[in-house]
């Protein structure tokens, strides 16, 4: 235990703990042991693990906030965690759980009791069962909180045994953590948590449903709905989301085609038997129409194969194909043996093909075992925003929706929220809790960040083993006055080096991938791997093994933070840095990142890169009929041709035909024939077929 202490002491996680990374030297009489192989699970591709042993010695002893299924900060708690399955695999003879595969060992973890110690080995004394089965609590909160509270057990049972008495005491008396987690179970969300709760259970008997979360920002949606991941692994399901993004709104089906590679991606990790179920649903619910599926998410090829080619159609017939193939696809994911949880967080940023999706499956949801969770703040929805309009017609078709508010915490709320952080009874803390109400309105997230600046200023400190606050001082603080000047502060803590990593991170918007990051700020990777983790330890980041082991910001509202940071000048040159290494990386087939470097160069401000894959990012959406952002790439095109006195030549006729074309298809006809009649008169006389042809139109 003290080579494991003296790390947490250091602020070092192990994250791999198992047998093999502990060593014993010497004889029986003076046996010393040691502990290797620290941080080495970070390097591991937990993918790509195959080896029936290795899946063990990796899975078995790994913790459920360590899975990356219940998006909870990984702390020293989770290698006591690990620590708990050795001391129960050297007191019973076995490990508590016998899984031989990713999917069971993680599912046991989250879900699934171990035996009762005892009851493997009847001679195991009662106190060393509690030491063991508090070590392994499913919860952190629940466990020890530092290796000194186990190691001061131990050492009161060794001596009581020693001395004769009986070896039977309260344990953990004492044991806190050194440094605050700020992160609690889920407080004042009983309500909504139920009814999440519900939904998913009712999926399980085929019956899906639409559930509405919103509120405000930092109001607490995101962690009231990572909650609820838990439950659906419990029923043997699966949870996959996507989320709108306020710095990407180009990529078409953007939200829908995150969640569902999430979803193909947990498929390819769970066993051979659910994959093959799945491929099976999959092909059923599409037909010789997979090819439409392929337009938003192209990996599905790895499951359902390669697709014939698609017939021709209209356009707007083509359109409705793709719309009620990728619908009855999403519909039929789900099984009641596994049903299918999404989760759309953001939304008020989603493009208009997301939500038009989003209508459209939620149409006939109710008999598929498929729940969708929409999440959006509801302050920046207003009357003209697409997402409304889709749930005004969804209502008035009678679609069961729930609703379900995610409101500012009350005063007994916060209490609650400050005294479970604290570890400090709720009476204490009902002063310290009132000030931060008052100052934070009862918002979740501000809540947490001004309780840490107030430790940080010394202002909440620990006093022997008890956390006391200065009421004077707290009146008399400078304190935020919201969340974003709360986040910045922290920010000035940051190396330089940090900071342009998780700048860069934030203007990439997407899942922070390390040897991109690398190559664009010219660092090591192992350089970059240390800011990403001191990031995760700072909870700034979150690390995501569900996701292509993913590193995304714990809360948007950080990520804008370190965008907002940004110099305008500094900005274009990081969004101009991304489009060249992106280019450059996808040059033989820029086709899959179109998207990304339209987007990539305008924000640079790089118009000769911009003209050329907005065009074909145009094309491409326009193929998807992804109507508004086909429109958004050809408008910025032309743009430029404009800018340019370049309105005349075939480049800018091909753009104005393609433009019309696609406004025709989305039925806005003033526009059509507006854009048609300019791209007639631009046709020379001599060319009277393709005069003919664009009149057509």
């Amino acid at each position: 235990c003290s080579g494991l202490a003296a790390a947490h002491e250091k602020g070092v996680i192990h994250q791999s703990l198992n047998p093999s990374s502990i060593l014993i030297f010497g004889d029986e009489d003076t046996p010393e042991g040691k502990l290797t192989d620290f941080g080495t699970g970070l390097l591991l591709d937990l993918a790509g693990i195959k080896d029936a042993d290795e899946i063990i010695r990796t899975f078995g002893y790994m913790s459920p906030e360590a899975t990356g299924i219940l998006r909870k900060p990984i702390d020293e708690r989770s290698d006591i965690y690990s620590l708990g399955i050795i001391f129960y695999h050297m007191l019973t003879g076995r490990p508590p759980y016998d899984g031989r595969d990713i999917p069971t060992l993680i599912h046991q973890h989250i879900a699934q009791k171990p035996p009762l110690p005892a009851k493997l080995n009847p001679s195991i004394p009662a106190v060393m069962e509690k030491i063991v089965l508090r070590l392994i609590s499913k919860d952190p909160l629940d466990r020890y909180q530092t290796v000194l509270g186990l190691s001061s057990d131990l050492q009161e049972y060794i001596r009581r045994k020693t001395e004769g008495e009986t070896p039977d005491f309260d344990i953990a008396r004492g044991d806190r953590l050194r440094e605050l987690a700020y992160m609690t179970r889920l407080t004042g969300r009983d309500r909504e948590f139920e009814e999440l709760k519900e939904a998913v259970s009712k999926s399980k008997e085929g019956k899906g449903s639409l559930c509405l979360v919103y509120g405000d920002a930092g109001a607490g949606k995101s962690r009231l709905i990572d909650e609820l991941r838990g439950h659906v692994y419990s029923l043997g399901g699966v949870f996959a989301g996507g989320r709108g993004s306020q710095y990407d709104v180009t990529t078409p089906y953007k939200v829908f085609g995150e969640a569902l590679e999430a979803y193909l991606e947990k498929l390819k990790r769970g066993g051979a038997g659910k994959r093959r179920a799945a491929a099976a649903r999959m092909k059923a619910s599409i037909g010789e129409l997979g090819g439409e599926v392929l337009k938003i998410v192209p990996s599905a090829t790895d499951v359902i194969g390669e697709q014939p080619e698609l017939p021709e159609l209209d356009p707007e017939k083509e359109r409705i194909r793709f719309l009620i193939t990728v619908t009855r696809f999403v519909r039929g994911l789900g099984s009641q043996d596994s049903p299918l949880t999404i989760f759309l967080d953001d939304l008020q940023w989603a493009d208009e093909g997301s939500i038009e999706l989003l209508e459209r499956i939620s149409e006939g949801i109710s008999s598929s075992p498929v729940v969708l969770i929409a999440s959006f703040r509801d302050r920046e929805v207003d009357g003209t925003h697409p997402l409304t309009g889709a749930l005004a017609r969804l209502r008035e078709k009678k679609v069961p929706l729930a609703d379900i508010p995610v409101k500012p915490f009350g005063m007994e709320d916060t209490v609650r929220l400050i005294s479970e952080i604290l570890l400090e009874e709720e009476n204490n803390v009902v002063p310290l809790a009132k000030e931060i109400q008052q100052r934070t309105n009862g918002n979740v997230f501000f809540a947490l960040e001004m309780l840490r600046s107030l430790v940080e200023q010394g202002i909440v400190f620990l006093d022997g083993n008890k956390y006391r606050f200065d009421l004077t001082e707290l009146k008399k603080a400078m304190l935020p006055s919201d969340i974003v000047e709360v986040i910045i502060r922290r920010l000035e803590d940051i190396s330089e080096d940090g900071r342009k990593i998780l700048c860069y991170a934030s203007v990439m918007g997407k899942e922070i991938n390390l040897e991109f990051l690398s190559d664009l700020a010219d660092m090591p990777v192992e350089h970059v791997l240390d800011i990403l983790e001191e990031a995760v330890e700072n909870q700034f980041l979150l690390r995501d093994i569900t996701r292509k082991e993913a590193i995304g910001f714990v809360h948007e509202r950080i990520r804008e933070a370190f965008y907002n940071k940004l110099a305008e000048a500094e900005r274009l040159s990081f969004y101009g840095r991304i489009g060249d290494l992106l280019e450059e990386r996808n040059r033989d087939n820029p086709e899959p990142v179109l998207y990304d470097l339209a987007y990539y160069f305008a924000q640079a401000g790089r118009e000769d890169e911009t003209l050329l894959y907005s065009i074909e990012a145009g094309k491409k959406a326009q193929n998807a009929y992804a109507h508004d952002q086909a429109i958004r790439f050809y408008a910025q095109a032309k743009g430029i041709f404009e800018k340019r006195k370049n309105d005349s030549g075939d480049q800018y006729i091909d753009l104005l035909e393609n433009m019309g074309s696609v406004y025709k298809t989305a039925g806005k006809f003033d526009d059509a024939l507006e854009v048609l009649g300019t791209c007639e008169k631009l046709i020379p006389e001599k060319d009277t077929v393709r005069r003919a042809e664009v009149l057509s139109k």
